[in-house]
């Protein structure tokens, strides 16, 4: 019983944490680093609250009543669709790339994040802050055409202007275009 209150206890931890880490990146509208999304971090908030139900579901069963293993398999069929429904949608999306770039003093880091399906390019440009997040800067001075990555194909180059101001020069699929970036 004391081993099952300490995984209840790290559970609502876990739980917690991650919804600190929400509310944190909803208040300062800033990302975590990495390609991670905030669905991805609600479905493992969900995820966690439907494992902890399961584990008082089987600790304070007296009975075997037919409620409790209706419960008991519903939670189960619920987190198995869960599970497939994300891993269905994150795969779909599995071209996102992000690539780094260090001001000259390396006091700021700007992150380019590429991505594409089907035929569209979606292109944003973050600040690196805070270790973990990001701050989106800019989604829509770095654009190209059908699915086209600048980025991953070497058709780019990066110009610090100072620590704060960042010049780009990319390959849009057609001709050479440039944007300048502005960092906090």
């Amino acid at each position: 019983m004391a081993r099952v209150k300490k995984s209840l206890s790290f559970l609502c931890f876990l739980d917690i944490s991650l919804i600190i880490v929400l509310l944190i990146m909803g208040f300062f509208d800033y990302f975590l680093l990495g390609t991670i999304k905030v669905g991805m971090i609600l479905f493992i908030i969900f995820e966690v609250i439907i494992l902890a139900l399961i584990i008082i579901q089987i600790v304070i069963k007296k009975s075997n009543s037919i409620i409790s293993n209706i419960f008991l398999i519903l939670s189960a069929i619920f987190m198995v669709l869960i599970i497939s429904f994300t891993f269905v949608v994150y795969s779909l999306n599995t071209t996102s790339k992000q690539y780094y770039f260090k001001s000259p003093k390396k006091s700021n880091t700007m992150i380019i994040n590429e991505d594409s399906f089907f035929y569209s390019s979606n292109i944003k440009v973050y600040e690196k802050k805070y270790f973990i997040f990001k701050k989106l800067i800019s989604d829509d001075k770095i654009w190209a055409v059908d699915g086209y990555k600048p980025f991953k194909n070497g058709k780019y180059r990066i110009n610090w202007l100072n620590e704060k101001r960042v010049r780009i020069y990319f390959y849009g699929k057609s001709d050479w275009n440039k944007a300048t970036i502005k960092l906090d």
